[in-house]
Formats: structure tokens, sequence, C-alpha cells
């Protein structure tokens, strides 16, 4: 991984602040010093920190694995975690809420039967201690406060209630005396007002811990104010538990595991799971017996302990299903923990699978990304494995096959550079053997264009001149095109010029081509060819043809004619005899030598050829103009009619002005285009 610049700066300058901000010395230049140092740390930390943190990330992400494997986390993994912890935590507080409003009701269920005997007794004339006495089992003591006289009573409280403040309304509260603290209730009597407790000690603890099927204890202690919630932390973390209220809070004493063994009802056991301890603050305020006021600052609250299992099976019940031996609950319960067990192996399974997928891609992008970097270095012969049917090894045979390609198209390639490089000197060659661009003789003007279809042509053309006074020109087209034509083209050349400097005459001449051509090409080609031999000195020209197309002669006023002589081909069919056509030369005009690649162009769109109409027209309007003038004419009459300048077949076009007596040579003519 490439280390930006801005990492490499920031952590340089956090390195020197750093050794600057330890340097000794505390005064002058060293003082200085360190104040930069320390400038430099503050600076240079977050920008480090922040490109420190990039690096990583992509460290860890830039592997396509990590990345995965990361997603499926964040996707899968943390998302199951939060949705479980809450769901625990969800059945824990149901549990504890359900647990302790149901203490709550059989705590107020004793509350209506104290209310209930008040009542009672209140709706008498008169209230007897020995009728008190017979309803001790409904109540733990009993006061009356008179409306004058004596407070009388008796159990633990006895009568110590005579300055409780009683309100218009029946009163509800817990009453503290020493120690001790009491239930307690009170009615309107014709003789006064009666009290009617009982004790909130461990009995009352456990008659409702039976009842409700869970763990219950009372709690009465100081409330604190909410700025003492640190000192309240300290306590509680020393075995108190704190109520919270609307400004307050109240530390009352914590549940213990071995506490309330003697209760009567069914405690959650050491074989139940799922401890839940619960606090529920009571709406009873609490008294002080000895002076009747509320207790500043105190509250009362309910604590229960239960388990998921004992809720479970109150929710579902303890009937046994036939033939299971097990109740309702347990068999529930029993069921939801398989379950979550199923749910839990299930989604292992899922892990272990997305695993070894997430190895197997993150492995398939490893071996391609080699793959790719050895391509990259110009090794085609790289080849990569992966087992499997699946699409991961569908792609690593695809980068197998594309390899194998690309080496096969890299080696096609090479071969083609290097015939490519091959055929270039062949085309060299080819242009060599052709005329000299400066070539000129007296009395004539010489222009010629050839242009080959491909890198090797089989048209070519020759000039010959003998003295000052004869000129011989040839035009020749081996059919077909490329290498096969310009092999064929170039020994029919080398040929002709030897022939014709060893002062062959022309029918003989054109015999011994006749032989070669139909020897080299084993009668699989044939050769067109046109011999004019201009007399400078007779006024003459002498036209010898091999059934090539017929040179035009284009007058000084434009116009325009062709010289005819049919013959075969060199190469095709029997020997013959040629025919020579003698013509006299008039002073100006201008002979047009063309090859079948000038008149049989197309069209563009395929459907019309250049032809010879549209040539002539072009010719004749050419009349007394140079050599030059009159190739440039042919050329850009075939361009216009093909739309381009790239020929599908081999394109020659030599032009010969015959110039009046007297007249030198000109100057050379420009080399004929590439």
């Amino acid at each position: 991984m490439t280390l930006t610049r801005t990492f490499k700066v920031s952590g340089l300058v956090l390195l020197a602040g750093i050794l600057l901000a330890n340097l000794g010395g505390e005064e002058g230049l060293a003082e200085f010093v360190k104040v930069i140092g320390v400038l430099a740390i503050v600076l240079a930390t977050p920008v480090f920190g922040v490109s420190a943190l990039r690096h990583l990330l992509r460290g860890l992400l830039w592997r396509v694995g990590s990345r995965l494997f990361v997603s499926y986390l964040l996707i899968g993994v943390l998302p199951l975690l939060l949705v479980a912890g809450l769901a625990l935590a969800a059945l824990f507080i149901l549990a504890g809420q359900v647990g302790a409003r149901r203490a709550e009701t059989r705590l107020l269920a004793r509350l209506e039967a104290l209310e209930a005997k008040a009542s009672e007794f209140a709706g008498r004339d008169r209230v007897r201690r020995p009728e008190m006495e017979t309803g001790s089992g409904a109540f733990d003591g009993w006061a009356l406060l008179p409306r004058a006289g004596a407070t009388e009573g008796d159990g633990p409280l006895g009568t110590d209630l005579g300055k409780i403040v009683v309100p218009e309304r029946g009163l509800r509260a817990f009453v503290r005396s020493g120690e001790k603290t009491f239930l307690l209730v009170e009615r309107q009597t014709k003789a006064g007002v009666l009290f009617l407790y009982r004790s909130a000690d461990t009995t009352l603890e456990d008659e409702l811990s039976s009842e409700a099927g869970l763990n219950v204890r009372f709690g009465v202690g100081k409330t604190e104010a909410t700025a003492d919630a640190r000192a309240s932390k300290a306590e509680g973390a020393k075995g108190g538990l704190t109520i919270e209220s609307p400004g307050k809070r109240t530390r009352v004493s914590s549940l213990n595991r071995e506490e309330s063994k003697a209760g009567a009802g069914r405690q959650p056991g050491p074989g139940d799971d799922g401890w839940v301890v619960w606090f529920l603050p009571l709406d009873l305020p609490v008294l002080d017996a000895t002076t009747g006021a509320a207790v500043k600052d105190e509250g009362a609250a309910l604590l229960v302990r239960t388990s998921l299992t004992a809720e479970f099976r109150r929710l579902f019940g303890d009937a046994q299903l036939s033939g299971s031996g097990q109740g309702a609950g347990s068999i529930a319960l029993a069921v939801l923990k398989a379950l979550g067990i199923s749910t839990g192996l299930v989604y292992l399974l899922a892990l272990l699978v997305a695993s070894v997928l997430v190895f197997r891609i993150a492995r398939a992008a490893r071996r391609l990304s080699h793959g790719f970097a050895e391509i990259e270095k110009g090794s085609f012969s790289v080849r990569l494995k992966l087992r499997g049917h699946d699409q991961l090894a569908g792609l690593i045979n695809s980068f197998n096959e594309m390899a194998g390609h690309l080496e096969t198209s890299m080696a096609a390639r090479a071969e083609a550079e290097a015939l490519g490089r091959e055929l270039a000197i062949a085309r060299d060659l080819q242009r060599r053997l052709l005329p000299a661009p400066d070539f000129g003789f007296p009395g004539v003007e010489l222009a010629a264009d050839f242009r080959p279809a491909a890198a090797i042509g089989g048209d070519f053309y020759h000039f010959l001149g003998e003295g000052e006074t004869r000129l011989t020109v040839v035009i020749a087209d081996v059919a077909g095109h490329g290498l096969p034509a310009g092999i064929v083209m170039a020994s029919a050349l080398a040929s002709l010029s030897a022939l014709a400097r060893g002062g062959t005459d022309t029918p003989t001449l054109l015999a011994h081509l006749d032989d070669e051509v139909r020897r080299t090409t084993e009668r699989r080609a044939f050769v067109t060819l046109a011999h004019v031999r201009f007399d400078l000195e007779a006024r003459t020209a002498e036209f010898t043809n091999a059934g090539h197309l017929y040179p035009y002669r284009v007058a000084p006023g434009g116009t325009v004619t062709s010289v005819e002589n049919p013959a075969k081909p060199l190469g095709a069919g029997r020997p013959v005899d040629r025919v020579t056509v003698t013509v006299p030369l008039v002073d100006g005009e201008v002979w047009v030598f063309l090859s079948d690649g000038v008149v049989e162009a197309m069209s563009p769109d395929g459907s019309e050829a250049l032809g010879f109409e549209r040539l002539e027209r072009t010719l004749a309007a050419c009349g007394g103009r140079g050599a030059r003038d009159v190739l440039e004419a042919v050329l850009a009459a075939w361009r216009a009619h093909t739309g381009g300048d790239d020929p599908e077949d081999d394109r020659t076009v030599v032009v010969v002005k015959v110039l009046g007596r007297g007249v030198g040579a000109p100057p050379a003519a420009p080399p004929p285009p590439a």
C-alpha cells in the first residue's frame, strides 16, 4: 500500500515536534524550541491521526475478503446480537415487572382486608376490646383515638398513635416505630379514630412470597437528593438498592439469594435460571409513630426476586400433559430454549458457510489479481487453478481462456509484426524496382502513380531509354494483388529489364515473358502488359499488347482516342505471335496508360464503376495540359468517384506527353504518391 504525502509529511512533523518538545533546558532558545515542538504536535496530531486512520481502513478493506467479512459482521452478526440482547433484556424486564405487579396486588389485597375489617368495626355503635381481640387474625394490633380522653389500644404499637394527623378520608400508610415497620389503615367511628395495622415483617413477606410464587421484601428507607447520587451509588454498592422517583432517590435493602428460605411459597431454586431482582415504589406515606408526622424524605418500595423459568410456568400453567410427565410451562420453556439453540446453530452454520464463501471469493480475487499482474508484466502463459463448478470457478476458467487467447493473439501479433516488417522491406524493394522518381527523357514529359491495394502490389511500370531518341514505356498488371502477385511482378519486371537491356526485339521479348509467366505460375496466373516504343526521331510509336487496356491519346485540342491492339495476356493459353501497331506521333499529344484498378474502381455503395466514359470525359478536359496535370486530373476523378484514396485493387497511371522538336527534357517529375 502506497503511503500518501500527507501521511509522510504529518508524521515527520509530529516526530520532529516530539523531539523538539523533549529537548533539555528551560530558558532562552531551548524554551522557544520547546514551544515550537508543542505547536507542531498540536497541529500535526489531528492530520496524522486522520491520515493514519484512512490508511488503516484502506489496508483492512483493500482485500475483497476483508470487505466481505466486515460487511457480513455489520449486516448479519451485529444486528443479530443486538436483537438477541434486546430480546433477553425485554424478557427479564417483563418477568420482573409482572412479578412485582403480582406482589403489589397481593399487598393491596392485605390493605383492602384491613380496611374492610376497620369499616366493620367503624359501623358499630361501640367498639369493645374483646371484639377487637377476636379479629386479630386479620390484623396484628389496633388503636383507638377517642374524641376525648386517653388513647387505648393493643398490639406492638399500643397507644403510640395518638399524635397521627388523620385526613378527611381513610389513611393508608407505613408506620415507623423504632426498627419496626407496620402497614396501617384508619377509619372514623363514633367513639373516635380507629387504627388497624399489620407488621410488615418476614411473616407478611413470606405470605406474599407464597401467594405470588416469588421472593418478596419490603423496603422503607431514607430518600436522598439527586445531587447526592454519587454517595447513593456508593452505598448501593455495599448492598443497598436505590428507588428512582421524581426528584428523589430512595435506598432500600437489597435481596440476597439466601433470604426468605423459610417462606411457605415456592421460591426460585438452584435449578431455576434467569434470576430477576425488581423493585416497585409504593404510593404509601411513611409515618413516625411517636410524632404522628410523615417522615421527611422517606419512601417505601416492594422488592421481588423471580426467574424466567418461574414466570413461564405461571404463564403456561403447571398442568401435566398426557404421557409427558412435565408441565406445560416447563415444556414451553424447553421449546423456547430449543428454538433459541436451533437458531444459534443455524446461524453458526450460516456463519460457517458464509466464511467458506468469503474465503473462496477472497482466494479467487487474490488469484485473479496475481494473474492480471502477470499479464501486465507480459507473461501470458499464466494459468489459475480453482476447483468447483460455481461462478467463481467459471470466472477463473474464463480468465484462463482469456489468457490463452491473449497468448495466441500476442504470438500472432508478433508474427504479424514480423511479417509486416518483412512486407515493408518487400514494399520498399518493389518501389526500388520501379523507375526513379526523377526519371527524365529528352522530348517528353513523364508522370506516374502507383498505389497497391495491399502492402505488395501486382502492377508495375517501366521506362527504358535507348540513346536520346527512343523511349520504351511498359505498364503491366499481374492478376490478383498481395504477396503472390508481387512475387510474379518482381520476376516479370526482372526478366523484362534483362531482356530489354540485352537488345531483344519486342516480339521475342514478349514471347520469353510469356514462357516465364507460364513456367513460374504453373498456368495459375496471367499478366497483362502494354509495350510502347516511342521513336522521337522518326516521330512514331510502336505498340505491342498482351491483353492490357488500350492506351489513350489526348490531342492538344482535347480529342481522346485509344490505340487498339487486341491480344491474349501473358501466361494465358498457348503461346501466340504478337502484333505491333505503329502510329505517328503528334507534337503536344498525351499518352495515358492505365491498369484496370482505375476504370473498375467502385463507388462507396458498390453500385457503379468509374468506367471508360467518365474517364474519357476527364481526359477530354485535359487537352494541352502537362503530364503532371493530366495525372492529377485522373486521380482526382478516381477519388471523387470512390470517396477515398484506399484502392480495392492495384492502381497504376502513367502519363507521357510528347514535346515538339528541339524541346529538351523537362525538370524532374516529383515522386509518385506513396
